[in-house]
């Protein structure tokens, strides 16, 4: 004999998964649903619950249904997280798609880099997460048993490069490789 609780579960279970199957979306209840927002620039909302479909601006999910964000800006796509319907809010505020660098350019075991403004003040890493702002500089230098592999004497003495991200997205320069060795650079 099942008890009333889990009667209660099961019945549960089996009617989401009915709900599932037959694409019945619609909430009784249009006040606990959310609207994605009217504003979206460049950014592809999608639908967790119905096999990532693409959403429009305006459409509606139900309560308890995440929604995944991503930005498309020059034939780039930037996954940015998702979100989930609580009470007719989504729980994360969607992020504005802007023209950033490409952040994963950088992530290599022999680099270091910091990241400075256009007004030089340091930027923590949660500012761009999703990128490197444009106007911003990127001051690079290998990691400890790596040297700059550079074409540029004073890069490789110095162990560092100066990058600018640019309007369009790119940095201003290729970055230089560092390559297994120790710096020239005397460690103070």
């Amino acid at each position: 004999m099942i008890g009333n609780k889990t009667s209660f579960y099961l019945l549960f279970t089996i009617f989401l998964v009915w709900k599932i199957q037959h694409g019945v979306t619609e909430s009784t209840d249009d006040e606990q649903r959310c609207q994605i927002p009217l504003n979206l620039e460049n950014m592809i909302v999608k639908r967790h619950m119905q096999g990532n479909a693409t959403m429009k601006p305006g459409d509606f999910v139900d309560e308890f249904e995440i929604v995944h964000l991503e930005c498309v800006i020059n034939n780039v796509r930037t996954y940015l997280g998702n979100s989930l319907c609580l009470g007719g809010e989504f729980s994360e505020q969607f992020p504005k798609c802007r023209t950033v660098c490409d952040q994963s350019l950088l992530n290599d075991l022999s680099i270091i880099y910091e990241v400075y403004s256009s007004s030089d003040q340091y930027l923590e890493a949660f500012v761009y997460r999703y990128g490197i702002p444009v106007n911003s500089r990127v001051e690079i230098w290998c990691a400890s048993g790596f040297r700059r592999n550079s074409r540029n004497t004073q890069n490789r003495v110095s162990n560092r490069q100066i990058l600018h991200c640019l309007e369009n997205g790119k940095f201003d320069q290729l970055i230089e490789p560092c390559i297994p060795g120790e710096s020239n650079e005397k460690e103070v």
